[in-house]
Parts: structure tokens; sequence; C-alpha cells
């Protein structure tokens, strides 16, 4: 992970790998297949321990939730910088790589149903796919801004600023489809 993070797909030879982890060639074919594989197994790890959340307390009401949850990501933003970082740097080359782009995809997606189920909206909705993935993408933006500012900002302001972004996203949501209801969602997800 720690190659691939700081380095391109191209860039980074089985030998660095090897070295690095102080193994042989063998046996990372043996249990990778190939560079392609343990690439594909390094995607999935980074994935999820960058965007892997869910609420610690479903019984919470849905602010607090979606206020859990992006704490938790801020947190695991901060604890691996590196990977994030790299990430970024990545993720324009993922995504000519549909087999790499479809696993954070699946950690992208699962985030959109979770937003429309707390918000009761239909995750069908292609105003709402379009609204969350574009909300998501700002918080990529946000926590790697925060990071190569130099964290000038509490993790609490950061929770709040992206609440803000999430609600500004339903209500845009309406604004392309208006036959979507986003206030409720709006007003539940607003409130901690």
């Amino acid at each position: 992970m720690s190659q691939f993070a700081v380095r391109a797909y191209n860039d980074v030879a089985v030998s660095d790998i090897t070295e690095q982890a102080g193994v042989a060639h063998g046996l990372l074919f043996h249990h990778f297949g190939s560079k392609r594989g343990l690439y594909l197994e390094a995607v999935r790890e980074i994935s999820h321990r960058l965007f892997d959340v869910s609420p610690t307390d479903r019984s919470a009401p849905p602010g607090t939730q979606l206020r859990d949850i992006l704490r938790q990501h801020f947190t695991r933003v901060a604890e691996n910088e590196d990977l994030l970082l790299g990430y970024v740097r990545g993720s324009v080359a993922m995504s000519a790589d549909p087999e790499a782009w479809d696993v954070l995809e699946r950690f992208r997606l699962r985030m959109v149903e979770w937003v429309c189920g707390a918000a009761g909206i239909d995750p069908g909705s292609a105003a709402m796919r379009l609204m969350l993935r574009t909300a998501g993408d700002a918080l990529d933006q946000l926590s790697v801004r925060w990071l190569q500012q130099g964290r000038q900002f509490e993790i609490e302001r950061l929770v709040e600023a992206m609440v803000h972004v999430v609600t500004g996203s339903l209500a845009a949501a309406q604004s392309l489809d208006p036959t979507l209801d986003t206030a409720p969602g709006i007003e539940v997800l607003s409130r901690p």
C-alpha cells in the first residue's frame, strides 16, 4: 500500500514492493498472482481504511449518524494522510482502470444509498446520485486541502461544513428534478 500510495502503478516495480516487505518475489506471486493482483488488493485496503465507515449507533437520529460518519472519515484521513494523498493522485489513473475504479465505487455508492435512506429519498434518482456523488468529490477535496494546509480547522468544524455540503446537495438535486421533495431530508440531516 505504501508504494502505491506515493507512486503511480507503472512506477512501482515488484522489486520495490518485495524489498520493502522483506519477502521474495515468489511469495508475492503466490499470494496475489501478479503485481496487478497486489495492486487491486491495495486499492481495496486503502478504500476500506479511508471510506468504509458506518454509524456507530444506528439508533441515533440521522443527523447524528451523518456527523458520526463524517467524524470517522476525517479521523481516518488524519491517521492515513499518505494513503489519502496517494489515492487522490491515483484516482485519475484508477478511473481509467474499471476494475480498480469498481472497488472505490462500491464504497461511494453505499454512502449515497445511506444518505438517501437516512433522508427518506429514493436512491435511484439520477439527480440525487449526481449531487451526492458531487458531495463525495467535495469531501475528497476538502480532506486533501485540510491536510495540505496544515489541518487549520478542528474536525468538528469540518464535519459541520460537510453537513452543509450534503444538505445543499439535496437541495440542488431538487433543483435538477423538481419532482423530488428533499426538504424533510434536509431537515432530518441538519439536526444533530
